[in-house]
């Protein structure tokens, strides 16, 4: 996932390697062997492929100076997409960012958010956590945007119905905010560009990020973290 669109910003592309470890699931430490990798440049275009190893690592080529966007997928697992962007030189993506989603993780989540009806709805899912970017003196962990707002939007401007997790962490129907928990998710989202956005208003303004993603064929697009930058 990007947080940016900075595509336009950048200098016409070249090629470098594009490197990662991606993990069983979230927080697993675990590589994934087996799964293949596949690489579209910002304009959504197939561009490169590969499998990862043993250790669940890989190495592609991508377009320099660009949006990327991976998607990871195997047998058992709901296909699972990540972008970002790169600069001009090989890039490794940091540890513990990749990860993927097995179906029955999917399935598992359909049903924590199962008291939103769109729930149940096919198709892709957009889900993650919102944060300021703000760390904590107690943990070092990033403090979460209670009352961000979260939409999310095809390729047409059509709008997705966003899920939220209460306090107690029961799902709700969708509501303003994310609240205490800051999870949030989309059902029912078409394959293609996706973009998100998290709203916070603060006092009588508002501040707004834009996430961006490919979503898969049935996949899911997790954003973890997402976040609200406050202003310097």
């Amino acid at each position: 996932m990007i947080l940016m669109l900075l595509a336009a910003c950048l200098p016409q592309p070249g090629e470098i390697a594009l490197s990662g470890q991606v993990q069983t699931a979230q927080d697993s430490e675990q590589g994934a062997p087996d799964i293949t990798v596949n690489a579209f440049d910002a304009e959504l275009a197939p561009y490169s492929e590969t499998v990862t190893d043993e250790q669940g690592l890989f190495s592609v080529p991508v377009q320099s100076n660009r949006v990327y966007h991976l998607a990871f997928s195997g047998e058992g697992i709901s296909t699972t997409a990540f972008s970002g962007v790169v600069g001009s030189s090989d890039t490794a993506i940091a540890e513990n960012e990749l990860f993927i989603r097995s179906n029955a993780e999917v399935e598992a989540m359909r049903l924590e958010y199962g008291n939103c009806a769109a729930s149940e709805l096919e198709g892709g899912i957009v889900e993650g956590i919102v944060y300021f970017r703000l760390q904590n003196s107690r943990d070092d962990n990033y403090l979460i945007a209670e009352e961000a707002m979260v939409e999310v939007y095809d390729s047409n401007g059509t709008q997705y119905e966003t899920c939220y997790l209460g306090t107690n962490g029961e799902s709700l129907e969708a509501g303003s905010e994310v609240g205490a928990t800051g999870r949030f998710a989309a059902f029912g989202v078409p394959a293609g560009p996706t973009t998100v956005a998290f709203r916070q208003e603060i006092g009588a303004g508002v501040i707004e990020n834009f996430g961006y993603a490919l979503m898969p064929e049935d996949g899911i697009a997790p954003f973890h973290p997402a976040f609200i930058d406050l202003a310097g």
